[in-house]
């Protein structure tokens, strides 16, 4: 990879604009709405980057983004691939008190001091693009942020290797697919104010699944409260019944509650090696194949 040089107009430049922002509007892609996601979510400038093998970093979606000229925008995003080119993700609170490295250098040249920037891989070491928010001013990287950041930027992976033919079906990535259904039922017209059954009609209805539920933990107990249920129009009230009929149970005696406990998620491909949980047992003799768990 070529260096620009550190020449280059800061984000006060109002020259070329960077490509259209995502603003939520009808039709918008993935990448777009997780942009979206990430520059709201943190009231600062984000994009998403993609890398094609043997040509130049390009914008691919922006939110916030200041107007850069060409060399500008050049400079910030060979500034962040420099910073990443060791497979970590780049955190940058103060360019000026930091060791001048060429990226820093390069995030200074284009009027950045504070940037996160995490890589978007295709096959776990190859970088096929970048996710990043930046900031005029230094600032303190907060752990909720870092946490929000590292969701969105495997997340948009995630579409990046669909988009390029390279889409895997792992527990993870199901996992993944499952936050990204919810986040859009958050962020839909309706907002936060949607009620849990909303959200679990946009979880069921994305990814094609018969039943969901939610459930919360009580305060100073350990149990789990029921907060709401899906189900798909196809499935039979005794079967939802039979798995949501109590109001709360005990954590030891439940797979969600091993969920609970443990802040993992479970990806069941088959019910029939979890019959020693009851609901599980129950599902699997209700005549469902599959289940997933996970914590939020």
């Amino acid at each position: 990879m070529t260096d620009p040089g550190s020449k280059s107009e800061s984000f006060e430049t109002q020259a070329t604009p960077t490509p259209p922002q995502a603003e939520g509007a009808a039709g918008e892609g993935e990448l777009d709405h997780l942009a979206r996601v990430a520059g709201h979510g943190l009231n600062l400038p984000a994009f998403i980057v993609s890398i094609v093998a043997g040509e130049e970093p390009k914008m691919r979606t922006s939110v916030n983004l200041p107007p850069l000229t060409a060399q500008a925008q050049r400079s910030l995003l060979y500034g962040l691939c420099l910073g990443v080119v060791d497979g970590e993700p780049l955190i940058v609170e103060n360019t000026k008190s930091q060791h001048q490295s060429r990226e820093l250098a390069a995030l200074t040249a284009a009027g950045v001091e504070s940037a996160l920037c995490f890589p978007l891989r295709a096959d776990g070491w190859r970088v096929i693009g970048l996710f990043c928010v930046v900031n005029r001013l230094p600032r303190r990287w907060r752990e909720v942020e870092l946490s929000l950041l590292t969701d969105l930027s495997q997340l948009a992976a995630l579409e990046m290797r669909r988009e390029i033919g390279m889409e895997t079906a792992s527990s993870y990535d199901l996992h993944l697919r499952a936050r990204r259904a919810i986040m859009a039922g958050l962020l839909s017209d309706e907002g936060a104010g949607q009620s849990v059954d909303g959200l679990l009609d946009c979880l069921g209805n994305n990814l094609d699944w018969d039943l969901a539920g939610a459930w919360l933990s009580q305060r100073e107990h350990a149990t789990l409260g029921r907060a709401g249920v899906w189900a798909g129009q196809n499935i039979p009230d005794n079967d939802v019944a039979a798995l949501y009929s109590l109001p709360t149970f005990d954590v030891d005696d439940d797979i969600l509650g091993q969920v609970w406990m443990r802040q993992e998620p479970v990806w069941a491909p088959s019910l029939s090696p979890l019959a020693e949980f009851r609901r599980a047992a129950t599902a699997h003799a209700a005549g469902f194949g599959a289940g997933l768990w996970f914590p939020v």
